[in-house]
């Protein structure tokens, strides 16, 4: 009975491990799945400190560009003046809409032109499919009569070939009866 007892033995050891395999591998999921949204948060807040050091230089730049141009005959920065900010929104959102106009006139242009361009492209393939068309219909009647030429050929040579036969087979006859008589006179005549 030992020898039985161990082949029991590795079975339940091979039993065991096939059951720790799903739990092994739930746990390298979880630590995968956790790994990968502490990887993505890093990310984002990266990226967010990233465009907030950005807006904030941005934002620096333009001030001390605005600075420098009330400031250009000065030279120096001691007071800066800065406008009203109604004003610089006014003036911003003026040389927005400024913009806009020009762009949007720009882009107008541009769409009359292809407009055009469509509308003639357009003409040009309904003159096409016109010539193509007159084309097709001209083939069509060629192959029609080419196709009645055909029929009346093909009908001309099976009567040819039909007066032939009957004109073989009245001369196959006549040498018939004109060999059939040869053999009765033959037998007509006495030997010798």
């Amino acid at each position: 009975m030992v020898p039985h007892k161990r082949l029991l033995h590795p079975r339940a050891g091979f039993k065991l491990l096939l059951a720790l395999v799903p739990k092994a591998l739930d746990g390298l999921l979880l630590l995968w799945r956790a790994v990968w949204v502490i990887l993505f948060c890093y990310k984002l807040c990266w990226e967010a400190a990233f465009d907030l050091v950005q807006e904030a230089c941005s934002s620096m730049t333009s001030w001390l560009e605005d600075i420098g141009e009330a400031h250009q005959g000065d030279g120096l920065l001691s007071s800066p003046t800065t406008p009203e900010p109604q004003e610089a929104g006014a003036e911003k959102l003026g040389k927005m809409v400024q913009m806009l106009q020009e762009s949007s006139s720009a882009m107008l242009g541009q769409l009359v032109g292809l407009e055009a361009e469509v509308q003639h492209i357009s003409q040009e393939l309904r003159a096409e499919k016109l010539l193509w068309s007159s084309r097709y219909l001209e083939l069509l009647r060629e192959q029609q009569e080419l196709l009645v030429q055909f029929q009346r050929q093909d009908q001309t040579l099976w009567l040819q070939d039909m007066e032939g036969k009957s004109d073989a087979q009245e001369a196959l006859g006549c040498y018939t009866e004109a060999g059939g008589q040869r053999t009765q006179a033959a037998a007509e005549l006495p030997s010798p």
